[in-house]
């Protein structure tokens, strides 16, 4: 697998959530991260919507990356943007893109059994309570409410999203 692959984190898990927001990440998907186990360690949280000016989402979600591949994913979508040249500080849409890039994303810790806690603020935007979904993304996670991902889901079915794709 190569670094653009990701990790392989994949599929997803539903996990309880105590009444304080702290969960706890599917193990057999952290396992492929390269952080020193048995150990705590930080992972940036990032509100992917934000970035789009959407406060209020119909399928709110939150992201979590280790901070160094979130830091490669914004690199990689200025490259995306700008062939060749990348970033471009003197050019006002990326000067704006970065900034909102960067400003997404929060630091999380993460203990040494896996868990995490999410704030009220992200218990919040995307509406986590009782159980959560972690939704593995190749390099990243996602975290979902289960029924909204279960609505996101469906949304996708019935737009025929997943008509063209190999089963």
């Amino acid at each position: 697998m190569s670094e653009k692959d990701g990790y392989g984190i994949g599929g997803h898990e539903l996990r309880p959530m105590e009444k304080r927001g702290r969960a706890t990440l599917p193990s057999r998907e952290t396992s492929k991260l390269p952080v020193q186990h048995g150990k705590g360690y930080d992972l940036v949280i990032v509100y992917p919507w934000e970035l789009f000016k959407e406060t209020s989402p119909k399928h709110p979600y939150l992201e979590l990356w280790l901070e160094s591949d979130y830091d490669k994913a914004i690199k990689e979508f200025f490259e995306f943007k700008n062939p060749g040249k990348g970033y471009d500080s003197s050019d006002k849409t990326h000067l704006a893109w970065h900034s909102k890039m960067c400003g997404a994303k929060t630091e999380i810790k993460v203990d040494e059994n896996n868990r995490l806690t999410f704030s009220a603020e992200h218990q919040k935007y995307a509406r986590l309570e009782g159980r959560v979904v972690f939704h593995g993304d190749g390099s990243h996670f996602e975290v979902w409410n289960p029924d909204v991902y279960d609505a996101c889901q469906e949304q996708l079915v019935q737009e025929g999203i997943y008509d063209n794709m190999i089963t």
